[in-house]
């Protein structure tokens, strides 16, 4: 059995539902406006987030993933989703329960996928064929026009040219120092010590595989411990589907109904194949993350509830109508005989 497989069989993740509408709120409205469950009793989590100070990590390196969500008798324990993925910033994954085995089964297989561009790091079998982007002088000017009002102060034009001493001293020797003689060598000097990491990785591979919740006092940590600088990719495979970390999520979405108990049926199935992760669309501000043993969402042993009540409707149907034919049969045959009188 492979580490993945073992992984997959020791991890208990069902699906992921989003935090109830309103039934009071106009449908119309965003969900973003609402989208904190509006449900929770005081012995769930809490929708927080505390941010991860580089002065807090020795403080609280033992909170978060070794902490316990709280529970109560008879309630599953539920994950309140507080932050998505985006091309700006990492989400961080955290598991509620077997904390600290959890973190060592997570370091042992070596997931999540590690970091792209880290020095002394080998990239993950997934992305290696995934590199880096590079920006030419053009798109420097449209994306990062604060690099080239740097680029004019005497400070930055001093390190350039000991940029260029130190990697091209045949071309200096040659040529006068120049930003027209020296354009390529100035997208390279750019793009290799002005433009960061996450910068470089393409937009469609950026993103950190996972969830996060937030507790009252909680850091938001992910398997290996507080992260600080570093984007774990993942990547889109369908129009609502992302993969890295091990999971594809499948977004589900049905229509409004006010009848129903939450307003809506809103779902996000994962399935343990070897991707997953998902980004921030206009009405996945928040999602709840339930682990179980349970089958997957109620409305599924519903619907199977609604089909064997049809089949009992048709049956029940099908005397009625043979009661209206012989009635008929007998209208007919008091006719023929009064005819034939």
């Amino acid at each position: 059995m492979s580490d993945l497989k073992k992984l997959f069989r020791a991890t208990k993740l069902k699906e992921l539902r989003l935090a109830p509408a309103n039934t009071m709120e106009d449908p119309i409205i965003n969900r973003s406006k609402y989208s904190i469950a509006l449900t929770q009793g005081k012995k769930h989590p809490i929708h927080q987030e505390v941010e991860t100070y580089e002065h807090l990590k020795t403080k609280y390196e033992d909170f978060g993933i070794k902490a316990k969500l709280p529970t109560s008798e008879g309630v599953n324990t539920n994950i309140i989703v507080g932050d998505i993925v985006t091309r700006f910033k990492a989400t961080h994954y955290e598991r509620d329960s077997q904390s600290s085995l959890n973190k060592q089964k997570f370091n042992f297989y070596n997931f999540p996928v590690k970091e792209l561009n880290s020095e002394g790091i080998k990239k993950s079998s997934l992305f290696e064929e995934v590199g880096t982007v590079s920006y030419n002088l053009a798109e420097i000017n449209e994306k990062f026009p604060y690099i080239i009002e740097a680029l004019k102060t005497p400070e930055y034009k001093k390190k350039f040219r000991q940029y260029c001493l130190k990697h091209y001293p045949e071309k200096m020797k040659f040529k006068n120092f120049s930003a027209n003689n020296f354009k390529l060598e100035l997208e390279a000097f750019i793009n290799k010590t002005m433009i960061s990491e996450i910068d470089q990785i393409p937009e469609n591979v950026r993103g950190f595989g996972g969830l996060t919740y937030s507790l009252n006092g909680r850091l938001s940590t992910d398997p290996n411990g507080v992260k600080h600088k570093h984007v774990i990719p993942s990547r889109m495979i369908l129009n609502n589907n992302y993969m890295s970390l091990g999971f594809v999520s499948e977004n589900v979405i049905t229509g409004y109904n006010p009848k129903l108990r939450y307003g809506s049926k809103n779902v996000l199935k994962l399935t343990p194949t070897i991707f997953e992760s998902f980004e921030s669309s206009g009405n996945l501000d928040t999602a709840r993350f339930k682990a179980s043993d349970a089958s997957l969402y109620k409305p599924v042993k519903q619907n199977i509830a609604k089909a064997k009540a049809e089949k009992e409707q048709k049956t029940e149907d099908v005397p009625k109508e043979e009661e209206t034919v012989k009635e008929t049969e007998t209208v007919k045959s008091r006719i023929l005989d009064a005819i034939k009188k």
